[in-house]
């Protein structure tokens, strides 16, 4: 079977299968949760807020994908290229993100947040063979009293920066208003994962 949707806004829940396609316009918009393995292309944000599923199918195009509460499982290939708005990928407040497979890959080309800034433990599973690549800046506990975690464990499952990864961002003089917000940074390696970076910040800017 094969269909398709288009999301314009709003926020519905639902289910993309095998052979199906939803498009997000370029006005973004959210559900609950997403399943299935159809093909998912977004033109404008998709965010998650109640995430409770696995989704083995591809989520491709220049929105950004944002996990915002639940936990949402990827074991398919991904490649957000963040082209519409300097962002690729946010998991923030209590989201979760799981990259979990040898099948599973997720590449964000543009700004990558995982603890933005909302209150809240924001985490990144990288699990079983997974593999996350950051093509610009990652942050881990970007801003205004976040926290975020990025756990990479097991054989072959690996995090990539090949732009700058900085862990623990601290309040960086955009919000005057939060500078005694403290943001909250820790990457966890372990049982044969790996973490690479072409530049490596920890605790930057006063209260990183």
């Amino acid at each position: 079977n094969s269909g398709s949707f288009t999301l314009a806004g709003g926020t519905v829940g639902g289910r993309v299968n095998n052979g199906g396609s939803l498009t997000v316009s370029s006005s973004g918009g959210s559900i609950a949760s997403l399943s299935g393995a159809g093909s998912i292309t977004l033109n404008g944000g998709l965010s998650l807020t109640a995430a409770t599923d696995t989704f083995s199918g591809s989520i491709t195009g220049g929105g950004s994908f944002a996990i915002l509460g639940g936990v949402e499982t990827l074991t398919g290939g991904s490649t957000l290229n963040g082209s519409v708005n300097g962002t690729s990928l946010i998991v923030n407040g209590t989201g979760t993100l799981n990259v979990s497979g040898s099948t599973a890959s997720l590449v964000a080309g543009a700004n990558a947040f995982v603890g933005q800034k909302t209150a809240g433990d924001s985490v990144l599973n990288i699990t079983n063979g997974g593999t996350v690549t950051f093509n610009s800046f990652g942050f881990i506990g970007w801003d205004e009293g976040s926290t975020g975690t990025v756990n990479v464990s097991g054989t072959g499952s690996s995090l990539v920066d090949n732009g700058y990864l900085i862990v623990g961002n601290g309040n960086s003089g955009y919000s005057p208003q939060y500078a005694n917000l403290i943001s909250h940074g820790t990457l966890n390696i372990a049982d044969g994962g790996s973490v690479t970076a072409a530049a490596l910040a920890v605790g930057n800017f006063e209260n990183g």
